[in-house]
């Protein structure tokens, strides 16, 4: 189970209900399925799981109400870590034909899915997630489309040499939902960075993003999904060696399970405290904390919280010189996992220790050549993530320098030095600054001042960028002109040209993803880019946001409102955009011989 997940699954717990045919069977069901939907930000109850359970058995139930209340008991299993039934149920549900209609149910469970496959089947959880982000954008489900982009962007569209596309993308998400209302977005969208840098080893930094995903969790999540961050908080700080601050959420951890108290949460609280304890070397407290962790594990079924379980009991074991215990964690242990094929340090570090203890010299120094491959991969990448953290670096080392300079002005000898460093510091903030304003100043240059949409020239360099789409995906670039301008602001009033491309170019931003190009080429022209995405798709995709564009009253200055004609030529590439220009010009060439066919009629009206 991914960290965050369970907040996504709370998140999108308002799935919508539609079905065809009778609703007579199923009258009963009615008021549970209205609970449900009310409960938009939390996993269902006990009471509600018995409830489920109870309709389940019925066998007059319509299919797609049948399979909504199966997706609602695979959540509360989900949210209770019951990982295994949850998936069992789910893949028994997938591999029927879903129901017709056209909510989104079917999106919800693909995004599920991949919220209870375990990390150790990554490809398998990897085409849920884009298996949902299809069926998500199929049904128009905004709130499922985001929770799987998430999942995809930082689990499984990544490029170690490019990892700061993806941070970039994240970023992006969180200037998009500033809003007041955005509040639980934006935790979960903190928590995705977090996991990104905890992905590249920069677990401090990782940690502190964890953290403001708690914070904005107040007040909008309770329960484990509040709980949630501070548990990776917990495990990120550890990592990375920062033991107060492990402590301190530690802390708050314990505080707020008091008022949670489930099987799961008390689960996170020993796991947390048994990872402190490791680090500190306190034997005793991982000992007590392990057998308390212990009492709750059979209450779930969480195959990833098992394999630390294990772990951090060898590890006990090993303190101890328990050759007993060490025998029998690699007899299990091993098989399932061979350690030439693993990543994970701790486990790599446990075995080389491990049969060393046991005098298999052999098999220590094959272990430890494995430990020796992985950890020089992982400082290479962490090598390669400095371009990611130049501002933060600058940043830190600002602090460093202030914090020595408070040292300095008690030795008189060093006033000089003093002075100097000071002008550094300023320096450097002035430096910072001035990069700061530049970077403003160029992004407000790649913006259209009335539409915010980028500048022809921005929009061109974009697509530059795009390299070669996915197997069998494409990239769908159209340019789109609206009619109907001329004469608006003499019959309505100065200004209306300019408010009704505004809502054109919200309508076009609402209906593109994360990734996708949006430009204004000319006075009346846009460019719309969709990136690597299925062709059949982009088709519909694009003549849908035409359909919108074409029968949509725009208001103007005067409060009248009015309807737009529209142009648009289209372009399917399945390779690299090499010659960008050239491919606009295409474009500009296909409309203008769409215009001399139809006359002075407009494409579409």
């Amino acid at each position: 189970m991914t960290k965050g997940a369970l907040r996504l699954i709370c998140l999108l717990g308002s799935v919508t209900l539609a079905w065809s045919g009778t609703l007579h069977a199923a009258s009963t069901a009615d008021g549970l399925v209205r609970s449900l939907q009310a409960d938009n930000y939390e996993c269902p109850t006990d009471e509600q799981a018995a409830q489920i359970e109870e309709h389940l058995s019925y066998n007059s139930l319509p299919r797609s109400k049948l399979f909504y209340l199966q997706v609602r008991k695979a959540q509360y299993l989900a949210c209770g870590g019951k990982l295994e039934e949850a998936s069992e149920l789910l893949g028994q549900m997938l591999d029927e034909p879903p129901p017709t209609e056209g909510s989104e149910n079917l999106a919800y469970a693909l995004y599920l899915a991949g919220i209870v496959t375990s990390g150790s089947h990554s490809q398998q959880r990897c085409d849920y997630y884009r298996a949902a982000e299809q069926e998500a954008l199929r049904v128009d489900s905004q709130s499922i489309l985001l929770g799987a982009q998430l999942e995809l962007t930082s689990t499984c569209d990544i490029d170690e040499q490019h990892i700061d596309k993806s941070l970039a993308k994240l970023y992006a998400l969180l200037e998009r939902y500033s809003a007041a209302e955005d509040q639980a977005v934006r935790s979960d969208i903190f928590n995705n960075i977090g996991n990104l840098y905890a992905l590249i080893g920069q677990h401090e930094l990782a940690g502190d993003q964890y953290i403001k995903s708690y914070q904005m969790s107040q007040g909008v999540y309770q329960g484990e999904t509040l709980l949630m961050p501070l548990f990776n908080a917990i495990n990120a700080y550890l990592h990375s060696g920062r033991l107060e601050q492990a402590n301190q959420a530690l802390s708050e951890l314990i505080k707020q399970n008091s008022q949670v108290n489930t099987a799961l949460s008390n689960a996170w609280v020993q796991q947390a405290q048994a990872g402190y304890a490791f680090y500190q070397g306190n034997q005793q407290l991982l000992k007590d904390s392990l057998a308390r962790w212990a009492v709750f594990l059979p209450d779930l079924s969480h195959p990833d919280m098992d394999t630390i379980y294990r772990r951090m009991q060898a590890e006990a074991c090993l303190v101890d010189l328990d050759l007993r215990c060490l025998r029998d964690y690699i007899a299990l242990e091993v098989p399932q996992r061979p350690y030439q094929q693993s990543e994970d340090l701790a486990y790599l570090r446990l075995l080389v220790n491990s049969y060393h203890v046991l005098g298999q010299s052999d098999a220590a120094y094959a272990a430890f050549k494995r430990y020796d491959q992985v950890s020089q991969r992982l400082f290479e990448t962490q090598q390669s993530s400095s371009k990611i953290l130049g501002v933060a670096q600058m940043l830190s080392d600002i602090v460093a320098l202030e914090s020595s300079l408070e040292q300095i002005k008690k030795k008189e000898a060093v006033a000089t030095m003093r002075l100097v460093a000071a002008l550094s510091v300023v320096a450097a903030l002035l430096g910072l600054l001035a990069w700061l304003f530049y970077r403003r100043r160029r992004v407000e240059r790649q913006r259209d001042q009335h539409t915010g949409l980028l500048t022809g020239g921005a929009a061109m360099d974009k697509l530059k960028g795009f390299t070669r789409p996915s197997v069998l995906r494409v990239h769908a670039i159209s340019l789109i002109e609206i009619d109907g301008l001329d004469g608006i602001n003499l019959s309505n009033g100065p200004g209306s040209v300019e408010k009704v491309l505004r809502q054109v170019a919200d309508k076009l931003r609402q209906a593109c993803r994360v990734g996708d190009v949006i430009g204004r080429m000319g006075s009346q022209e846009f460019l719309v880019c969709l990136n690597d995405i299925d062709e059949i798709r982009a088709k519909e995709h694009m003549e849908s946001l035409i359909s919108s564009l074409i029968q949509s009253a725009f208001e103007t200055a005067s409060g009248q409102t009015i309807n737009l004609q529209v142009r648009y030529s289209l372009m399917i590439l399945d390779e690299a955009l090499d010659d960008a220009v050239a491919l606009y010009q295409g474009l500009v060439q296909a409309m203008a011989q769409e215009k001399r066919m139809q006359g002075a009629q407009p494409v579409l009206t």
